[in-house]
C-alpha cells in the first residue's frame, strides 16, 4: 500500500469514527429523553415546548427504535473506523454501507430539516 493511500485510509478512519460517535450520541440522547425530549433531540432547530403535549405510549416506541438504530449504527462505525485504521478493506464496505443506510432518510428528504408547520401534531 502507497502512503498516499494509507494517509487516505487513516483521514477516512478518523472521519467514520466522527460519524459514529455523533450518531451513537444521538442514540443516547433519543433513547434517555421522553417523547417530547426525543422529538426536541432530533429536531434539534426547534423549540422544546412546541412538543410539550400527551403523546401516546406508541411514540415513545418509535422513538426508542430509531434511538436504537442510531445507537448500533454508531458503535458499529466505531468499531469500523478502527479497523480501517489498521487497513482492514471489509470494514471500509461495512462502514460505508451502514453510514450510507442509516442516513438514507435524511439523504432522500434533501438533506431538509422538518419545519413545524410539517409535522402532524394535531
Amino acid at each position: 500500500m502507497s502512503p498516499a493511500q494509507s494517509t487516505a485510509l487513516r483521514i477516512a478512519s478518523v472521519l467514520w469514527l466522527i460519524w459514529g460517535l455523533v450518531h451513537a450520541f444521538a442514540g443516547v440522547m433519543v433513547i434517555a429523553s421522553d417523547p417530547a425530549g426525543g422529538f426536541g433531540a432530533i429536531l434539534d432547530a426547534m423549540d422544546r415546548a412546541s412538543f410539550d403535549m400527551a403523546w401516546p405510549e406508541g411514540a415513545g416506541g418509535v422513538l426508542n427504535q430509531h434511538g436504537w438504530n442510531l445507537l448500533w449504527g454508531g458503535a458499529i462505525t466505531v468499531l469500523c473506523a478502527v479497523l480501517v485504521w489498521r487497513r482492514n478493506r471489509t470494514a471500509i464496505w461495512v462502514a460505508a454501507m451502514i453510514g450510507g443506510l442509516l442516513d438514507l432518510g435524511y439523504f432522500m428528504t434533501g438533506g431538509q430539516r422538518a419545519h413545524c408547520s410539517e409535522l402532524p401534531l394535531g
